[in-house]
């Protein structure tokens, strides 16, 4: 009987403490990391637009932001619905949709209090800081988290680099 699934003669496994499991046929979506696959997603949610005039999806390699202000003609609710529903006209079968990353952040004025701030969607952590492209950024719009990450990863990499040069070598 000839199966209805695709040959895709990929397969993988994995190994963890030398013990390697069972190798499994890998048969849809597209090598994580390989050069095609944020053209091929970027084509694949084309047709994913937002419902309010307002409201905008900005879609990256596999990254996917729905940006929705405080005055709209579509809430974020319905525009959350709304991807789901296309989602599981067209992705959930390849589990492209993951709820349980998908974060909710509030942009405010500092002066605005959290006990103002709208209803939190459920079943969607809300933060206060997110990475989004790599860049973190705060619910007031600022970069400070970014700019101390990056300070302290610098910092370690020049300890690093002062311990190999006590070590005389060569630079």
């Amino acid at each position: 009987m000839k199966s209805s699934r695709p040959n895709t003669e990929r397969s993988q496994c994995t190994k963890i403490n030398g013990i390697v499991s069972v190798f499994e046929c890998i048969n849809r979506s597209i090598v994580q990391g390989s050069v095609i696959s944020p053209n091929s997603f970027s084509l694949y949610v084309a047709d994913l637009k937002a419902l309010g005039k307002a409201n905008a999806l900005c879609k990256y390699a596999d990254d996917t932001t729905l940006l929705v202000p405080r005055h709209c003609d579509v809430q974020l609710v319905d525009e959350l619905e709304h991807v789901i529903k296309w989602s599981k006209a067209y992705i959930l079968k390849l589990k492209y949709l993951n709820l349980g990353k998908t974060k909710e952040i509030v942009f405010r004025r500092s002066s605005v209090k959290r006990d103002i701030l709208p209803s939190a969607l459920d079943d969607i952590e809300r933060l206060e800081c997110v990475k989004l492209l790599g860049v973190y950024i705060d619910s007031k719009l600022s970069f400070c988290e970014h700019v101390e990450r990056l300070l302290s990863v610098y910092s370690q990499r020049l300890y690093l680099l002062s311990q190999l040069r006590k070590q005389n070598l060569p630079d």
